[in-house]
């Protein structure tokens, strides 16, 4: 067991180095296998606007990363393979190189709701309601 996680934190570093020189991120870290990249947002911090718009754009990929306001976490299960690993940086390229953001993000999106889950899972998983403010 420790030899894999050991593969997995060497795996997940050297996905984290191709967002080194990424002007969309202002700094990255790792413990362990567990990586945080800080997104270079409009506002930034734990209520940050783009948390939630993130998240919507990965659960429609099928990936589930975890956006705290501006700053991306990736705690990889200890059984993902590889070519999963990979397949999440390359999403999170694959966002920074459109600016990370979102001017096809339906108006459900926009309003920071979280309707747009994938039809995969919308029928196996219990999710709760979306919260509404009462502004």
């Amino acid at each position: 067991m420790a030899e894999r996680i050991a593969a997995l934190s060497a795996k997940q570093a050297a996905g984290l180095r191709r967002f080194r020189d990424n002007p969309f991120f202002t700094d990255s870290r790792m413990t362990g296998t567990i990586a945080a990249l800080d997104l270079r947002a409009g506002s930034a911090g734990y209520l940050a606007e783009i948390g939630p718009k993130l998240r919507a754009f990965f659960l429609d990929q099928g990936l589930l990363v975890r956006p705290l306001g501006n700053v991306l976490y990736l705690l990889p299960p200890y059984c993902i393979t590889g070519d999963e690993l990979d397949r999440l940086h390359d999403a999170i390229e694959e966002r920074s190189r459109c600016g990370l953001s979102f001017p096809h993000a339906s108006r459900e999106t926009r309003s920071l709701s979280f309707s747009t889950r994938p039809a995969s899972l919308r029928s196996s998983i219990r999710w709760p309601a979306p919260i509404t403010s009462k502004a």
